[in-house]
C-alpha cells in the first residue's frame, strides 16, 4: 500500500493526504503506510460539518483526500470546486464510485510503479523532526485547529502509551472504541500495533447499537475510552 500511495502521490510532491473516515481496516492501513514512508497525512474527523470539512483541506493543503463512504463523498463534493490544492478523491466504498472519483484499487494497482528498494530509501531519509502527521480539534470552541505532529512527537506517544499500559500482551484482543481521528484513539491504537495485542477490533460505527451487540462475538479483554 506504501508502495501505491507513493505512485499516487509522485512520492509526495502531490501534497498531503487527508484521510476522512470512520474506523476501518483500510484508513488505519493507509495511515500506517503514510507514517512509513514519509508521507505527511491529515487526519480529518468524520463527524465533522461540510464547512469544517472544506476549512480543514483548505487549511493543511491537501493535495488528495481518502474518504470511507458514500456520506464523506457528499461532503467532499460539496466544496471540491472551492480547493485549489485538491487533485484526487479517492474513496474506500466501492458502491460510492462516481466520475471523478478514484475507487481504493487504484492505490493498490499502482504499487507495481514503485521499487521495492524505495521504500527503504524513504524510510533512510525520514529525520526525527519531520512532519509526520496533522490533526484536528473538533471546533467546538470556534474552527478546527490544526496540530503538527513531528516523528519524534509519534515515537515519544507510543512508548509513553506502552510504559502506561504494559499489561497488554500477544494474547489480548484489544477494542478500538475511539476513532483514529481522535488523538487519544489514534496513538493508543498505534501503541497497541507496534507493541502489544495479538488482535486489535476497529468497529466502523462505535456509537451503534447493532454494533455494541456483537461486542461478545469478538470476547475483547482490553479497550481505551474518553470521559
Amino acid at each position: 500500500m506504501a508502495r501505491g500511495l507513493l505512485a499516487l502521490t509522485d512520492g509526495g510532491a502531490a501534497g498531503r493526504i487527508a484521510i476522512l473516515s470512520e474506523n476501518c481496516l483500510e484508513s488505519a492501513l493507509i495511515d500506517i503506510a503514510c507514517l512509513s514512508v514519509g508521507l505527511v497525512n491529515v487526519m480529518i474527523p468524520a463527524t465533522a460539518s461540510d464547512g469544517d470539512v472544506a476549512y480543514m483541506l483548505a487549511e493543511s493543503r491537501a493535495g488528495i483526500v481518502i474518504v470511507s463512504s458514500r456520506e464523506q463523498l457528499q461532503k467532499i463534493l460539496k466544496c471540491r470546486s472551492t480547493l485549489p490544492n485538491l487533485k484526487t478523491v479517492v474513496t474506500l466504498d466501492a458502491d460510492a464510485t462516481i466520475a471523478g472519483i478514484l475507487p481504493f484499487e487504484h492505490i493498490l494497482e499502482r504499487a507495481g510503479e514503485v521499487p521495492h528498494e524505495i521504500l527503504g530509501t524513504r524510510r533512510d531519509s525520514i529525520r526525527i523532526d519531520d512532519l509526520a502527521t496533522v490533526m484536528y480539534t473538533s471546533g467546538t470552541t470556534g474552527l478546527p485547529k490544526g496540530i503538527c505532529f513531528s516523528n519524534r512527537n509519534m515515537v515519544f506517544k507510543r512508548f509513553a502509551r506502552s510504559l502506561a499500559w504494559p499489561e497488554i500482551g500477544e494474547q489480548d484482543v484489544f477494542l478500538a472504541y475511539l476513532p483514529l481521528f481522535h488523538t487519544f484513539g489514534r496513538f493508543m491504537n498505534c501503541r497497541v500495533w507496534c507493541f502489544g495485542a495479538g488482535l486489535t477490533v476497529l468497529p466502523r460505527i462505535p456509537q451503534s447499537r447493532r454494533w455494541s451487540g456483537r461486542c461478545g462475538n469478538c470476547s475483547p479483554r482490553c479497550s481505551s475510552v474518553f470521559p
